[in-house]
């Protein structure tokens, strides 16, 4: 498997429109190259630091689609009737949010 370059990711701007605008997911899959990141229905990968971005909006929550609890796979936008939080759970492990101030 080759390894991936700068053109072989979707852009920020792109991968936020297609979630926030058409109905679009961030999904967290694992291949044999390790874990990748992509939006959906485009199946276009998108570069970690990309998806930490998009996951971390406020209007954009996770589907707590994960085979363990805590463990999401999807994100996606927040809809008008969505009255679910974020919290740390809701973040893949490297991606916790820490509160330093206490």
């Amino acid at each position: 498997m080759k390894k991936p370059t700068a053109t072989d990711y979707l852009s920020t701007e792109r991968a936020i429109d297609i979630v926030l605008h058409r109905n679009g997911r961030v999904m967290r899959t694992h291949t044999a190259a390790g874990a990748e990141w992509f939006v959906i229905p485009a199946g276009a990968r998108i570069k970690p630091y990309d998806a930490q971005q998009i996951i971390r909006r406020i209007d954009v929550v996770p589907s707590e689609d994960g085979l363990f609890v805590g463990h999401t796979q999807t994100w996606r936008a927040r809809s008008a009737s969505d009255a679910r939080t974020i919290t740390n759970r809701s973040l893949p492990g490297s991606f916790k949010l820490t509160n330093s101030g206490n």
